[in-house]
């Protein structure tokens, strides 16, 4: 992708990265979720993504089945902070899609203890996972 080539060798500017971030926001929209994984992978090399910008990175590399590198931004985020309800959930839902029941189903209980009352609607979909996937 000739995007991808321009952005490489360059330092980016908070612009270029929120425009750059949309562009693969809308190339993910289309299906192209490789392609939006592949730039959103540059644009964390090259600049420090924010945490929104940190978590559709992981986002994008989820979409395109690369679940162990997404995990590993989501795990990178709950480092910081393990009150990120969207970091842990998603971290749960790549432990899933690994085949890591048990950690999975750990997940998602530590997403009920934390989220139940101030995020239900995270939280009913921990339930929904440990009611009738995880068990």
């Amino acid at each position: 992708m000739v995007l991808i080539n321009l952005i490489a060798g360059t330092g980016m500017s908070s612009a270029e990265i929120a425009g750059a971030s949309d562009l693969a926001a809308l190339m993910s929209q289309q299906g192209q979720h490789a392609e939006a994984a592949e730039l959103l992978e540059v644009i964390h090399e090259r600049a420090q993504l924010d945490v929104p910008g940190r978590l559709r990175f992981a986002a994008s590399l989820f979409r395109a089945g690369r679940y162990a590198d997404a995990g590993a931004v989501y795990d990178e985020l709950l480092g910081e902070s393990r009150n990120s309800p969207l970091a842990l959930f998603n971290l749960a839902q790549t432990t899933y899609r690994q085949g890591r029941r048990d950690e999975s189903s750990r997940l998602h209980r530590e997403v009920l203890e934390k989220f139940e009352k101030t995020l239900p609607d995270i939280a009913a979909r921990s339930v929904f996972m440990l009611d009738h996937v995880l068990n």
